[in-house]
């Protein structure tokens, strides 16, 4: 009589979510971008009753689009001096967020080629610089926190899973432990 085939064995799955690593990694990734983008508009912000004013020259006004006309940003270009050395300011209606293409377009109109304008600066770092003395920086703020707290969750699940010991034996009920 032929021998039966040996059993077959099926791995455990993997006790490495991968996916909820990609996610931290990925959110983690984003929320040091979006800090490293923030970080000097919240100090212009903390700072907004110190800030200077110098006079500014438009050199480049224009729309550019991104796919399509529905997704556009206004760039704007100033050039403006501080004791003697020249900073160059590059901006946008929305801080490089996308809008809607009338507001690009009317920032854009706003800040024609060749225009003085004031701009703010920091005078200990000229080179931190913005068109208005108190920029707005609720919402990337809040959007940071939210990254924030799911980085934080994230971590906590992946580090705090209960673990089960390898040898554990699991009686049925009414079995008596050996």
């Amino acid at each position: 009589m032929p021998e039966p085939p040996p059993p077959t064995t099926v791995a455990p799955p993997s006790g490495v979510a991968i996916g909820r690593w990609l996610t931290l990694v990925a959110t983690l990734v984003f929320l040091a971008a979006g800090t490293a983008r923030l970080a000097p508009q919240a100090r212009l912000a903390l700072h907004a009753e110190e800030l200077r004013a110098a006079s500014g020259v438009v050199t480049r006004s224009d729309v550019l689009e991104h796919g399509g006309r529905d997704y556009v940003t206004a760039r704007v270009t100033l050039q403006y001096s501080v004791d003697g050395r020249t900073y160059v300011l590059q901006t946008s209606g929305r801080d490089g967020q996308s809008a809607p293409a009338s507001s690009a377009e009317a920032f854009a109109i706003r800040h024609p080629v060749g225009a003085r304008m004031a701009v703010f600066y920091l005078p200990d770092s000229p080179q931190i610089s913005t068109l208005t003395r108190a920029p707005e920086i609720a919402a990337d703020l809040g959007f940071l926190g939210f990254l924030a707290v799911v980085a934080v969750c994230l971590a906590w699940s992946l580090f705090h899973r209960r673990r089960r010991i390898k040898n554990e034996v699991h009686n049925a009920p009414g079995d008596a432990p050996r």
